[in-house]
Order: C-alpha cells, then structure tokens, then sequence
C-alpha cells in the first residue's frame, strides 16, 4: 500500500542548457485548458508547432521532459514510451513539433501531455499556503506542502492536485522507471515536507 512517502512533485526540466518553451500557438486551445481535466486533443490542428523561446538563444538542447514556462508537460516519445508500460492512464498525448530559434525543425519526436487525473492529496491542515482569491477552492502558493492518502486514489501513478492544477505528482515506482530507463531532464522533489521555497532536487 502507498504512504506519503511515495510521492513526488514532478517539476519542470531545469537544466542550463535545455531548450525552454514560453509560447503557445494561437492556433491551438488556450495552454491553461490543458489544466482543466478534460479530454482536449481533438480541439488541437494535425501539426502543433512549439519554438524554442528567443530570449534564450544558447540553449538548444532537448531533454526527454522539455523545460517550458506553460505549467505544461511536454514529454519525449521515450516517455511516453515508459508511461504506456506502466498502463498510466487518465492522459492524452498530443503530438508536437518543436522548432529551433531559426524555425527549422529540431524534433518531432515529443508530446504535449495532458494530465486529467486529479486528486485530493494535499492535507489542507497541516500544509502551509495562500489561497486563490478569485478560484476559492484553489491554492495560489506553498510555502510548505504536507500530503494525506484518505482520500486519494491509491491506484493513482501521475496526476495532478485537484488544489493547485499545475501542481503535479508521480509516485515512486514511476520515479524508479524512468530513472531505471536513462531518460533525462527529470526534475522531482519529495512531495511529503517540500518547502517550496527550496529548489535543491531529490532527482
């Protein structure tokens, strides 16, 4: 049975070099819908095109998970590859292509992932944050977050916080997995006690 401890915070790639997307075409949904829960893919056109962003012209490098400013997911064939054996489900993969600086193609070999999966696993006592003002139910920011099990589904691998929607979990076999696999720019903390003001990762 899963404890606490087998949480992590799956954060964005971070890595000096990584390529960083901070833009989302304007023919595509809006990025924050990929937050919301509910099936999306068939509202995106047959080529979704992501660029590298131009305020970072040295980095260049595409890592299995892709550094991005859109609070999104944007995983590798590899990944993906991964997460299918490990039957993860409640997702949809979106493929991408994702252009260099010059607007020549540097991969199509990635996905925009959309995590549906939520859960209630933020012990809304013992965690320290601000609320949302306009989204009450919603947590705005953690200073520290602290987990519960009761309620949340134990069969549940990668989802997101039905508190904060950019807030993302994977349990640690995952971890292991990918790990095991040799794939690159993960970036996770342990989710039980996290100060959020710290950003020294576990992996």
């Amino acid at each position: 049975m899963k404890t606490i401890d087998d949480y992590w915070v799956w954060l964005e790639c971070s890595e000096k070099d990584s390529a960083v997307i901070k833009t989302f075409p304007d023919d595509c949904p809006d990025d924050w819908e990929l937050l919301e829960g509910d099936p999306i893919s068939k509202q995106f056109p047959e080529t979704v095109k992501l660029k590298f962003s131009p305020s970072q012209p040295d980095n260049i490098r595409l890592y299995d998970f892709v550094d991005n400013t859109l609070l999104l997911r944007i995983v590798s064939k590899r990944v993906r590859a991964i997460f299918d054996q490990l039957s993860i489900d409640q997702v949809e993969y979106i493929p991408v292509e994702i252009m260099d600086h010059q607007g020549n193609l540097a991969s199509n070999d990635y996905f925009l992932m959309n995590v549906m999966n939520t859960q209630p696993i933020i012990d809304m006592k013992r965690s320290k944050y601000e609320m949302c003002m306009i989204e009450e139910d919603q947590i705005s920011d953690f200073d520290e977050i602290r987990l519960t099990t009761e309620q949340a589904d134990k069969d549940a691998r990668i989802f997101r916080s039905d508190r904060q929607a950019s807030l993302y979990f994977m349990t640690d076999d995952v971890v292991q997995a990918i790990k095991a696999a040799g794939l690159t720019g993960l970036k996770v903390v342990k989710a039980e006690g996290w100060d959020t003001n710290t950003l020294s990762f576990d992996y």
